[in-house]
């Protein structure tokens, strides 16, 4: 048996995973999308909200706000579809701000203090590896696949790609909607995992350390969120509680240094090809 302290650990951690990989889907077409962020804000309200206040049944609430941040993020899609990265990038910080200042005027939903006592989901840790691991081995497919390809031709020329018969709108549309969804698995893991939600929850702070995530881990394969979210959550647990109060500057720092010094992250293209060569050479010589 875990320990509350070490469960509550790997929740968090696979909370930060998803949305980590929530940020590099889109980014894999060449969009800086933010929305996975208000997506859990959204998802987590909602299954708090329908679950405590309206008394539906905890699953129902769970699956309930996965499909609400979808269905949010796929509405605005179709506004935010045609923008190009660094005006897609402004428009959803813009909208993270929204929902944030949204969030702390509405009294029903706590205000400023958000919303706490909110029931507990049973096997909320099996759920989460089973989540983290789903979509492990779908953005790996994804990565080797004709859709991949496409991504990457998307992400290098948005109008060649265009000219080429890829409907870029489209795929757009339904990057950002799996990415919002995404986004919405994270917020309600997270809500009822710690029982409460608050504004300031999913705001630039977790911005800033998802993107760190996404470009010192590698923002060209779905592996470096794995080894990263892990790795950065840990590193500044164990600093003093003096130091720890200046964990964004951390954050901040550690990605202006790997984007200064390794453009393209710690897992790049080139290491796991290296890494499949040498299991399969591994895996011929036991043969």
């Amino acid at each position: 048996m875990l320990s509350l302290y070490a469960e509550n650990l790997l929740l968090t951690v696979g909370v930060f995973i998803i949305l980590a990989w929530a940020c590099y889907l889109p980014l894999l077409g060449g969009q800086l999308f933010n929305g996975p962020i208000y997506c859990a804000a959204l998802a987590g309200y909602f299954a708090a909200y329908t679950t405590k206040t309206l008394g539906w049944p905890v699953p129902l609430g769970f699956f309930g706000g996965i499909a609400f941040a979808g269905l949010v993020s796929y509405g605005l899609a179709f506004f935010l579809a045609p923008l190009t990265m660094f005006q897609m990038s402004v428009v959803t910080i813009a909208l993270i701000f929204i929902f944030q200042t949204t969030f702390r005027n509405l009294e029903f939903l706590g205000g400023v203090t958000g919303m706490s006592g909110i029931p507990s989901l049973d096997h909320l840790l099996p759920i989460t590896l089973l989540a983290v691991l789903v979509f492990l081995v779908l953005l790996s497919r994804l990565y080797k696949s004709r859709w991949g390809r496409a991504l990457e031709a998307v992400e290098v020329d948005r109008e060649v790609s265009a000219a080429m018969g890829v409907d870029v709108n489209k795929m757009s549309q339904v990057l950002q909607t799996v990415s919002g969804a995404m986004g919405g698995l994270a917020g309600v893991i997270y809500a009822f995992n710690l029982g409460t939600i608050h504004p300031d929850v999913f705001g630039f702070g977790q911005l800033l350390y998802c993107f760190t995530i996404v470009f010192v881990g590698g923002r060209f394969t779905p592996y470096g969120p794995l080894l990263m979210a892990p790795v950065l959550w840990l590193i500044p647990e164990f600093f003093p509680s003096a130091i720890a109060e200046f964990r964004n500057i951390f954050f901040g720092a550690i990605i202006i240094v790997s984007l200064l010094t390794m453009p393209k992250g710690v897992i790049t293209k080139r290491v796991v090809a290296r890494v499949e060569n040498r299991l399969k050479g591994l895996a011929g010589r036991r043969a």
